[in-house]
């Protein structure tokens, strides 16, 4: 996925599975819970993060995805 590094920083923690092109998916459970695929296969990761990280994370993506339709339909 190509991504704008000025993008990026949307993803916050996020970042190194969004850039590691081995990565299929990332979903997150709960804060200590944080899941990627990688060929097909789900994998925990060690990554744990806040309730404030994963409610500004999804504040964040889910304004870039809103722009990112808003561009789509201007287009």
């Amino acid at each position: 996925m190509q991504i704008d590094d000025s993008k990026l920083d949307s993803f916050g923690p996020l970042r190194d599975f969004v850039v590691d092109e081995s990565v299929e998916e990332i979903w997150i459970n709960s804060p200590n819970k944080v899941f990627i695929a990688r060929s097909g296969k789900s994998e925990l990761t060690n990554l744990v993060l806040s309730k404030e990280i994963v409610h500004d994370l999804i504040e964040r993506l889910l304004i870039w995805e809103l722009y990112r339709d808003w561009e789509t339909c201007l287009s």
